[in-house]
């Protein structure tokens, strides 16, 4: 849930608190989305709509876990490797 937050909610600070001018965390995740694609580790394709699917992903199983699906803070954390897991696998 913090990296949720950090992504999702909180915008991009400098080291020294102001928002962050150069773009934002989410822009971060299309570059690194678009290095494995370059580098073969998931396939070529539209690297912000991925980085959207894997958004999409973190943003549901952070939801379920908000409002209590899991019984604890282990099984979130397994169901969304898992979940991230089979998404990535797809994407091979």
């Amino acid at each position: 849930p913090a990296y949720f937050d950090a992504l999702f909610v909180r915008p991009p600070r400098t080291a020294g608190g102001a928002i962050e001018p150069r773009g934002t965390i989410f822009q971060l995740l299309i570059e690194r989305v678009s290095e494995c694609m370059r580098d073969g580790t998931i396939r070529a394709g539209g690297a912000e709509s991925v980085a959207m699917t894997l958004a999409a992903l973190a943003q549901g199983v952070v939801i379920l876990y908000r409002r209590g699906r899991f019984t604890s803070e282990g099984e979130f954390a397994a169901f969304f490797d898992l979940s991230v897991k089979r998404l990535l696998d797809g994407l091979r």
